[in-house]
């Protein structure tokens, strides 16, 4: 009945916060509340849109947060009503930015997540069209909203599990790894001054190396080959100098776990001379000083790894 209720009023801001409420009650409560939830999905879907679609910051985000919400409860049931508030949120991405805009980025993602197989069968285009959405927003300046948007392209790589998706959005992540590697030789690692900006740029990277591994993950043999010089000769001997550059514990995991993912990758498809001892040696020497057990386990694989491979040199 409060269903019915939201749907007929015009509450704007306070009737969405209601519904996001209604929704998580129906995470804890009987299959009920699920069912009616289902029954009225299109115009739960066409009123979260109109205020996503408003002038009011608030009412976007609170609009972005039901629909998060309605992905988690719904699932691929949202499947139905998928394509209207992809249109949305796409849109959305695409405008001006406002303050706590991330919101739109996760519900996308969440969106992705639930209706992954519905996005591809309706149109083959799709995922396509949403990475190079996400991609974009990963290049805006506000740090908060950068960091959100590699969050949610892990998130969106991982769910469509597309191989294309390496060839789309790989050159970008190594532009971003490029550049953060030179600003960090840039700096005077002695100033501490430095050192703080050297830690909070590893915040956003750390992201970026989480999304790389994903992209790896997905990856057809032949595409990557296409990268291989990138990322054995060049991006792994890049981590390696953010690792010693870099004091924060989080960025020496996804980091030492990238270079793993390329490791293995080096293993499975090089062919002809091989780089790994010198990788193999700079490894043995970051875990010697490696605080993080992760990291050292993602570094002691690695160099299990390298050390067959230069036996099966011999």
């Amino acid at each position: 009945m409060l269903l019915l209720f939201l749907l007929s009023s015009c509450l704007g801001l306070k009737m969405i916060k209601i519904l996001v409420n209604c929704m998580r009650s129906c995470e804890d409560n009987s299959s009920s509340d699920r069912v009616t939830l289902h029954l009225y999905l299109e115009e739960t879907v066409s009123l979260i849109c109109d205020c996503i679609s408003s002038s009011s910051w608030a009412s976007k985000r609170k609009s972005a947060k039901a629909t998060t919400t309605l992905c988690e409860i719904m699932g691929d049931s949202l499947s139905t009503s998928h394509q209207v508030l992809l249109k949305c949120l796409l849109k959305e991405v695409g405008g001006r930015f406002w303050e706590g805009k991330d919101v739109i980025l996760y519900a996308l993602a969440s969106l992705c997540t639930s209706c992954n197989v519905a996005m591809s069968t309706a149109d083959p285009t799709a995922p396509g069209i949403i990475l190079s959405s996400i991609a974009s927003a990963c290049t805006k300046k506000v740090k908060s909203y950068r960091e959100a948007a590699f969050v949610c392209l892990k998130q969106i790589v991982k769910a469509f599990d597309d191989p294309e998706s390496f060839n789309k959005v790989f050159p970008m992540l190594y532009d971003v790894c490029d550049h953060a590697a030179l600003k960090m030789d840039t700096n005077t690692i002695s100033s501490s001054a430095a050192t703080d900006d050297n830690e909070s740029a590893s915040v956003a990277i750390e992201k970026v190396m989480d999304c790389v591994a994903t992209c790896i993950h997905v990856a057809h043999v032949e595409d990557i080959l296409k990268e291989k010089e990138r990322c054995f000769s060049s991006l792994a001997p890049k981590l390696v100098e953010c690792i010693r550059n870099v004091k924060v514990s989080q960025f020496h995991v996804a980091a030492s776990e990238c270079i793993l993912e390329i490791v293995k990758l080096h293993r499975n498809i090089h062919a002809g001379q091989r780089r790994e001892t010198d990788l193999k040696n700079e490894l043995v020497r970051l875990t010697e000083v490696e605080k993080s057990e992760q990291a050292k386990t993602f570094f002691r694989r690695a160099i299990e790894i390298l050390s067959e491979m230069e036996k099966d040199d011999l």
